[in-house]
Formats: structure tokens, sequence, C-alpha cells
């Protein structure tokens, strides 16, 4: 287990594979050899361990630049380089990804990554599949919106799901809507699309 990306060159951090307990864990490993990371918050500050905060990259391995792109819109200040990725480590150095910084809303002023949201409900046995996203909302700005494919024979109800989600996440993290889909819109690699989902159902009534 690793994480990195062609800009990285790619390796930020690898996993020692004798620590199972990391990897069940969901642990990307530690940081790689000659590369920074900074864990920051949204006003570029460093965060404390166990907090969430986006990936910032920096070493001889990482890459200078996009062809015909100004080097600034990429970078920040001193050469760092925001992987749009959010994650936390903890007191043995090791790193969780928790999601994408683009796929993050704000309820009632609280970060909420749908990546842990879907993770509860995923769990739950009547949901197959499971996607959320934010969706304005007149009181907390934004809601989560839990769009569901439903295992065969099942039709979970945002009340299902919501007291599944007790005890396990915050209450502002719960689900506020459900929409049941048939499909999900999917990229090259299978993966759900957020973007899709975010044109379709973002200003939708159903939300």
């Amino acid at each position: 287990t690793q994480y990195g990306g062609t800009e990285t060159g790619p390796t930020v951090t690898s996993m020692n594979p004798e620590r199972v307990d990391k990897i069940m864990a969901g642990s990307c490993g530690q940081k790689a050899l000659n590369v920074g990371i900074r864990l920051v918050d949204e006003d570029g500050n460093d965060v404390e361990p166990g907090q969430n905060g986006e990936v910032w990259v920096k070493g001889p391995s990482i890459t200078p630049g996009y062809f015909n792109r100004n080097r600034a819109d990429f970078f920040v200040e001193d050469d760092w380089l925001p992987m749009g990725d959010v994650a936390r480590i903890d007191d043995e150095g090791f790193y969780y990804i928790v999601d994408r910084t683009k796929d993050m809303y704000k309820s009632g002023g609280e970060n909420v990554y749908p990546a842990e949201v879907e993770s509860i409900l995923l769990t739950h046995p009547d949901v197959r599949e499971a996607a959320v996203i934010g969706v304005s909302d007149a009181k907390w700005g934004e809601v989560g919106l839990a769009l569901i494919l439903a295992a065969p024979g099942t039709e979970p109800t945002l009340k299902d799901l919501v007291s599944h989600c007790d005890g396990k996440l915050a209450r502002y993290k719960h689900p506020h809507h459900l929409i049941l889909v048939d499909e999900f819109p999917r990229n090259v690699t299978g993966k759900i699309e957020k973007n899709e989902l975010r044109k379709q159902y973002a200003g939708s009534s159903t939300a």
C-alpha cells in the first residue's frame, strides 16, 4: 500500500508490510524518503495529529510544473504542491486518506467528508452502493443527500439510514435527504462520477 501520483515521482507514502494492523485500519503508510508532507487546514495552517487536513507535498521528486501552464496556478508558498486530498496522520506517523477536497461540503460550519458517511451507509444490509453529495439548505448552508443503489428486493428509507448512522457518525454528518437510484454515472475506471451527481442533483427540488 502506498500513496502518490504522477506529479510526485510517484511515491509520497509507503507501507511497512509487517504492520498488518495499520493496513487493516486503512493506512496508506508512512512518509517516503526525500519528500516533505504537510496536512493543512483551509488557511494553510498545519493541523494536529488525528485531525483532517489537505495534503501538501514538496521535494526533489515532485514535478517542477505543467507544460505551458503557470506554475503559480498549482504551487503555493515555498513550492508546496497541494494534492487535493484530505488525510490525517496518527501518533506513529501513519497516514490515512479521508477524501478529496472537492467532495467536501460544510454543514453548519463543520466540514463533512462524504467518503466517511458513505463507508457507514455501505454497512447497512439494504445498501448496495452509496454516494453522498452536499446540497443547499436554508438553515445549515449545506446538508447531505444520500444517493443509494439499494440491494435487490429492498427499499431503504431515510429514517432507516439515519438510524443506522446513530452512534457511528456525528449528527451533522447524517444525510438529510435520500434518493434511490437505478445506476450511477461512472468514469472509464468504473468509479462513481461525483461531478455528474452534483450537476444532476445539487439543485434538484427532490433534494
